[in-house]
């Protein structure tokens, strides 16, 4: 597929550069009773979508690492004069269960594999997506991804997908970002940008999860920080 065949005109926005770990919420409205909702969603890196205050998956690392596109230092082109295949993938889910009349989305981004620390970067985080509504009467209704997206920073101040992350939920307070009437932190406009000249599938892969949780027990500290012994 192209980005026109995946999102339809739904655009691609990104902070251009201003942030890496966005928050980035919208509100729109829907009439009707629903008979079913589904979204088309990626964000670059990595991204978790919200719906109403809700978490809509509980999936990790989404979309899944690739090829993502063609960039003028990558290694294979520069060295060899190789032109490789590159792909983007997508992810689809079912939300129709998360919806009302009255609806808040919000996704946070994050670098990812797509701007890393170890690789040349592809690009700026970035999300498009399109939502599909149909109606019980028959109609259908689409919300897509554009300027009416909003952006701020997240708690995430520091990101890197091998180190860690630096959060600072004392002083980026932004509790309800992400449900219908939120009127809290400092909101900038998204900008638009071309979609990636690349070949778009819809992930069908399983996604990274959390399958058991380790209880951490306090060693000691040191001059450099804490340890804990994780088992």
């Amino acid at each position: 597929m192209n980005a026109y065949e995946m999102f339809g005109a739904a655009r691609w926005v990104s902070p251009c550069g201003e942030c890496d770990t966005p928050y980035i919420r919208g509100e729109f409205s829907l009439g009707k009773k629903i008979k079913s909702a589904e979204i088309t969603i990626c964000g670059l890196g990595f991204f978790e979508l919200y719906l109403n205050g809700q978490r809509v998956s509980d999936e990790k690392f989404n979309p899944v690492n690739s090829d993502f596109h063609f960039y003028p230092d990558q290694h294979c082109y520069k060295v060899y004069g190789e032109v490789t295949s590159h792909r983007i993938y997508a992810v689809k889910y079912d939300v129709k269960d998360f919806l009302t009349e009255e609806n808040c989305i919000g996704v946070l981004l994050a670098p990812g594999w797509y701007k890393n620390e170890y690789c040349a970067p592809y690009g700026e985080v970035k999300l498009c997506f399109r939502l599909d509504v149909t109606y019980e009467n028959g109609e259908k209704a689409e919300i897509l991804s554009g300027d009416w997206l909003k952006w701020a920073q997240s708690p995430i101040t520091k990101y890197s997908f091998h180190h860690g992350e630096t959060q600072d939920f004392a002083s980026v307070r932004l509790e309800g970002w992400n449900k219908v009437g939120y009127k809290g932190g400092e909101w900038h406009d998204l900008t638009l940008i071309d979609a990636p000249d690349t070949n778009y599938y819809v992930q069908d892969c399983p996604s990274d999860k959390i399958i058991r949780r380790l209880k951490a027990t306090f060693v000691g500290e040191t001059e450099e920080g804490y340890i804990y012994d994780a088992g």
